[in-house]
């Protein structure tokens, strides 16, 4: 799917229930995102519970107990711990044959990778029991692993059973306090203009007000010709082994008076002699022009888009966090030369 559009899709439907999403790339096969709960404790999301099985077990599901415990992105509302057996009644997809008692490594983006073993396993509901997830709890075999990951800014990480994934990056993305350079935010906006490039720019072609339309037409108007305002930015900075560093980037412009949005969007940069745009996603700029988001108050959002990245071998992972309308996501995105965020299979949403 053209990295321009995936996550506008992703808004509507969540992606374990997505036609045609990439199988898992070979590196990654095992592999899955494994995200922080609020005791400190790590829950490993797997495969997405297939056809009718959530449908005609979910009734039997809210018998067991429903943990306390949170975390921030877990793709459902309700995590409800299964024995063992029960987890056999259902088929996920990709296959989650996973054991009370299995060690996996985790990365958290930051230092060595630690061990963490599954002491629970789970099945996480969303909007109310219409899809979930398998899952599994896992705590840490080190305290003073436990310590430090506690001790991070990122919340979202990877895991991989067993001896785990070879050759994984231990450089953290580190939030940005300074005021962007002129020339970061004049880049951005260059490549902005040349996604919206004419005041027609994501007009509906249907069932569209007459003022709708103007509006957008102002917005692009406005943001192609008139805006002098310097943009909102939130970044980070990562300097993986092997390349000049990385700028994660979240910008956003409005008109003068602050009231219209004009576009936002998310890109990566790298650093150098010169700055280069590798990839720019204008997903949250088109959120702009959509009609059931006419009357929001833009703003960035509360979580970051980029939630952490790694690099292993030679390739470059970022792990991406998209809302939208009753939905979200996270998706492990690889960065590829020429082609900027490309999907790796990897992930999970949710949403109504």
């Amino acid at each position: 799917m053209n990295q321009l559009i995936w996550a506008t899709f992703a808004i509507a439907i969540p992606l374990a229930a997505q036609p045609n999403r990439p199988l898992p790339d070979p590196l990654l096969k095992k592999a899955r995102i494994a995200l922080r709960l609020d005791s400190g404790q790590i829950l490993i999301v797997g495969g997405g519970i297939k056809g009718d099985n959530l449908i005609s077990n979910s009734s039997s599901i809210q018998r067991f107990p429903k943990t306390v415990e949170y975390a921030r992105l877990q793709p459902g509302e309700s995590i409800y711990e299964l024995p063992s057996g029960n987890m056999a009644n259902f088929t996920f997809e990709p296959a989650t044959p996973w054991h009370i008692g299995d060690r996996w490594k985790l990365y958290s983006g930051a230092g060595t990778p630690v061990t963490v073993t599954i002491r629970k396993l789970a099945v996480v509901l969303y909007c109310g029991g219409i899809g979930g997830y398998a899952a599994a709890i896992a705590s840490f075999e080190s305290p003073d692993a436990a310590n430090l990951v506690a001790s991070l800014q990122a919340t979202e990480y990877l895991a991989a059973p067993g001896p785990g994934l070879a050759a994984v990056s231990t450089t953290p993305l580190m939030r940005q306090t300074a005021e962007p350079a002129a020339a970061l935010t004049e880049l951005l906006r260059q490549h902005g203009r040349a996604v919206v490039k004419d005041e027609e720019w994501m007009i509906p072609q249907a069932n569209i007000s007459k003022e709708f339309a103007d509006r957008i037409r102002r917005m692009n108007r406005t943001f192609l010709t008139e805006v002098t305002v310097a943009p909102r930015i939130r970044y980070f900075r990562w300097r993986p082994p092997g390349r000049n560093p990385l700028l994660f980037v979240e910008a956003l412009w409005v008109d003068g008076d602050g009231t219209l949005p004009l576009f936002a969007c998310d890109a990566v940069i790298e650093e150098g002699s010169e700055l280069k745009v590798l990839s720019l996603l204008p997903t949250q700029g088109e959120y702009m022009r959509i009609g059931e988001f006419e009357h929001l108050a833009w703003k960035l959002e509360e979580t970051n888009a980029f939630l952490n990245a790694w690099k292993i071998g030679g390739r470059y992972f970022v792990l991406l966090y998209r809302s939208g309308y009753e939905a979200s996501s996270v998706e492990l995105m690889e960065l590829v030369p020429g082609k900027g965020l490309v999907e790796t299979g990897l992930g999970f949403g949710s949403g109504c």
